[in-house]
């Protein structure tokens, strides 16, 4: 009983506290972010040991499914609350309280450190970057207990290689960051929605110097999944801290991290925005922002002995050309100038994670009109964005891939999905409330409702991103790193059927997950290939023992039902 007992997932109100108390506790910010990161590390060794015992449909998944209600106003009404909703929320959930607990303690000493300079004193080794703060990484010392009751070794080497989490593979981002205030010029680059921005990593490895830091992803708040809230622990705790600043910060978090829907292989993607306070001088606001910004960014990701949490922030204007913080004033200029269409489409999945509230708030309101545009998308528009896709699919396959079995970017994959439900937000989130939101399922939901897409065609549309999810997380699990290739070897494929055949996907009643094109309820069609209360692809295992070309053929025949229905309703 204690064992299961202690995989019980916590929510980030929970997290977030125990991560502020450590940092309340820590002499400086390198060990506070340390201490931070072991209890990261700790929540995710939880979550992976409930996922493989299958336990996030019972009780281990209550905490988190019980805070759906208050995801509901970012995510959607319709966010489900099966296994893989929960792990996702919960994947998303540590990642937001890891980034909101760490900005308080850069926050605290940034302004411990502007306290000890107006008084004439120097400042403490390992307050903020420069000043003692090693590139080595973090420290050992304050680290919690990283241990889960019953904790399976092979799951502790997983995470200790970094394979698990919102994108732990200790990644860097890229140099070029410059403070706020530039506005682009001929020539600067701009990365297009996820799969189109520039990915290459071979700039992110080795140490990062004071100038070039890696990125930190962000940190949860009121408007993301971690549902609206008055102040989060991060925030009460900073704001004296932050009274001292000329600048209030906000975290946006992208993408699927935006969408609260993470996975053990996921980046967590982020902007960073900043508002300077009245009177105070906006060279010296944006100065701070930007400090503030990439010691976040080089306390998360330093190597140490728990795994890094790598931030991304290419979703940013002008990509990795573009300064790394903007004011709230220099992000409405440049979407006032030079928004282009795919930022509107990267922007359907902003929600603002950790930092100043009223910041994030406002940062919302600025790109409502953006990203859902009061008359629609214009046909060049459309145009553009099927020309944007049709240039990813050909150019972003990996060299030697099989595109049949890529599941992000193969036929019927994750990308397909999205990009449906995406371009539907554009044409109508402004005539149609239920479709702003950041959730994929949700938004697949309410396009359903609205009469946009049929029954049918949503619920393979959504058994394929379930599926394929599940596939994703099997590869990062088995694998030890995050792949969008479904192995074809005999022994991995055995291992993720193992996986895949840890939980089964809830039932639900016909009526919202429906029966497949031309079939009714289980009308002859094999259980994973129906759109009705639809197994994990696991359940292949049970029929086929472990056939892995059954396996195989099972992952290809649904995203060629999938790719068809994309087709349809994508190109027209």
């Amino acid at each position: 009983r204690g064992q299961r007992d202690g995989l019980v997932l916590r929510d980030r109100a929970a997290i977030e506290a125990e991560m502020v108390a450590v940092v309340d506790r820590a002499p400086n910010a390198e060990q506070a972010v340390t201490a931070v990161r072991a209890i990261r590390r700790r929540e995710l060794f939880r979550i992976v040991a409930a996922d493989l015992l299958g336990l996030l449909d019972g009780e281990a998944g209550a905490s988190v499914a019980g805070g759906v209600a208050e995801l509901r106003d970012r995510i959607g009404d319709a966010a489900s609350s099966d296994a893989l909703d929960r792990l996702g929320r919960a994947l998303t959930d540590v990642t937001a309280a890891t980034i909101e607990a760490a900005l308080t303690a850069v926050v605290a000493f940034r302004a411990a450190r502007a306290d000890r300079d107006s008084s004439g004193n120097q400042v403490s080794d390992g307050a903020m970057s420069g000043d003692g703060a090693s590139d080595g990484g973090a420290s050992d010392g304050g680290a919690a207990d990283g241990a889960v009751p019953g904790g399976d070794p092979s799951v502790t080497g997983a995470l200790g290689s970094g394979a698990v989490g919102a994108g732990v593979d200790g990644r860097g981002a890229s140099g070029g960051d410059v403070p706020d205030g530039g506005v682009p010029g001929e020539g600067a680059s701009s990365s297009g929605p996820d799969e189109l921005r520039d990915d290459s990593r071979g700039d992110r490895e080795g140490n990062l110097s004071d100038d070039n830091r890696a990125e930190p992803r962000g940190g949860v708040r009121e408007e993301l999944p971690g549902g609206a809230r008055d102040a989060s622990a991060g925030e009460r705790a900073g704001s004296d801290a932050w009274r001292r600043l000329p600048t209030r910060l906000a975290v946006i978090a992208m993408g699927r991290f935006g969408g609260g829907e993470l996975g053990y292989g996921s980046d967590a993607d982020v902007m960073f925005v900043h508002e300077p306070v009245d009177g105070a001088d906006e060279h010296q606001a944006s100065a701070v922002a930007f400090e503030l910004a990439n010691e976040l960014r080089r306390l998360l990701q330093a190597p140490g002995t728990d795994p890094p949490l790598a931030i991304d922030t290419d979703l940013r204007p002008e990509g990795r050309q573009g300064p790394l913080v903007r004011s709230l004033a220099s992000y409405a200029e440049y979407y006032r100038r030079w928004s282009r269409v795919w930022e509107s489409q990267a922007l359907l999945r902003a929600a603002p994670i950790a930092g100043a509230k009223g910041v994030g708030a406002r940062f919302v309101a600025l790109i409502d009109p953006i990203r859902y545009p009061e008359k629609g998308l214009p046909d060049t528009d459309v145009i553009e964005i099927r020309r944007l896709k049709a240039r990813m699919e050909a150019e972003r396959l990996p060299r030697g891939a099989d595109r049949a079995l890529h599941t992000k970017l193969g036929p019927g994959g994750l990308s397909d999905v999205e990009w449906v439900v995406q371009l539907l937000q554009l044409r109508y989130g402004a005539q149609v409330p239920a479709l702003r939101v950041t959730g994929t399922r949700a938004a697949l939901t309410a396009a359903t409702a609205a009469g946009l897409i049929g029954e049918d065609d949503r619920s393979l549309l959504d058994d394929a991103w379930y599926q394929t999810t599940r596939m994703r997380n099997g590869i990062t699990l088995v694998r030890g790193r995050p792949g969008d290739q479904v192995p074809t070897g005999a022994r991995d494929l055995a291992v993720i059927a193992r996986y895949l055949d840890s939980w089964h996907r809830a039932a639900v009643p016909a009526a919202e997950h429906g029966p497949g094109p031309n079939q009714g309820p289980g009308a002859g069609a094999a259980p994973w290939e129906s759109g009705g209360t639809t197994p994990a692809l696991g359940g292949l295992l049970d029929r086929h023992r472990a056939d892995k070309e059954a396996l195989l053929d099972a992952h290809r025949r649904r995203a060629r039902r999938a790719r068809g229905v994309f087709e349809r309703l994508f190109y027209g």
